[in-house]
């Protein structure tokens, strides 16, 4: 028997494994952007495959840059991202679709509709948290829209919060327009993009959650600091805080400077 498990175990663990590869392949690489903005990403999946995800696209003078979190994390969750990944390059690259709420929106609807969601049903609704910027270099303009995630932007000392509208990239009993900020981005400009793992991390001496407040006052007291270091400083800060703590949630955090 017990060889059998660990027959077994070894079958699942180099299927996912192996589905893992196929996901990192689909996920876009950050260098088609890096020569532009300086930027660090924090991706640390809970499983072997993630329920989070980002995508970037260079379309002539703008630059999509996009944070995901979709229902569920594992493999459900690497499901549901690689269904998200599909539909943005189809939105993005295919139809050219550029701006963040009308991105949003497409990908709600192709959502319902792959998924067959009917508004009747009590089931939980599977679908995704959502952050979509657009950075326009010819104008100096970050465009942004969320799906139950924020933007903050820190300028000096300052750090701004753009709230997200209040509904999943899902059906919902609430579905309105996605909202668009517009945000007119000064040189030395930072904006930043994440799931909400950081966030919602168990840790400290008290084991509570990390908390957006925390993670707020981490990035005001880093503003200055090049964005490489940001990213490895967050990431010891994480795992400081975590201790002997599991991981509760995939963790996505996007840092660019402009």
């Amino acid at each position: 028997q017990r060889d059998l498990i660990a027959y077994h175990k070894k079958q699942l663990t180099d299927s996912i494994m192996y589905a893992k590869r196929i996901q990192t392949a689909l996920i876009p690489s950050l260098e088609l952007f890096s020569d532009k903005l300086e930027h660090f990403v924090l991706y640390k999946p809970l499983a072997i495959v993630s329920g989070d995800f980002y995508w970037v696209s260079s379309q002539g003078n703008l630059q999509i840059i996009i944070s995901a979190d979709c229902t569920g994390h594992g493999v459900p969750g690497a499901f549901m991202s690689m269904l998200g990944i599909a539909m943005l390059n189809e939105i993005v690259n295919g139809k050219h679709i550029l701006m963040p709420d009308q991105i949003i929106e497409n990908l709600r609807q192709g959502i319902i509709k792959s998924l067959n969601q009917v508004a009747e049903e009590d089931s939980i609704k599977d679908g995704m948290d959502i952050a979509v910027c657009v950075v326009d270099f010819d104008k100096n303009i970050l465009w942004y829209a969320g799906a139950n995630n924020p933007l903050y932007l820190v300028r000096g000392a300052e750090l701004i919060h753009y709230r997200a509208d209040k509904m999943p990239v899902a059906i919902h009993y609430k579905m309105g327009p996605f909202a668009l900020h517009k945000i007119e981005l000064q040189k030395g400009d930072a904006f930043y993009i994440f799931s909400d793992g950081y966030a919602d991390q168990f840790g400290g001496p008290k084991q509570k959650k990390f908390m957006s407040m925390q993670l707020k006052e981490t990035l005001i007291a880093m503003a200055g600091k090049q964005m490489l270091q940001q990213g490895e400083r967050l990431s010891e800060i994480f795992e400081e805080w975590r201790g002997g703590s599991p991981q509760v949630d995939d963790v996505t955090l996007i840092g660019v400077k402009y």
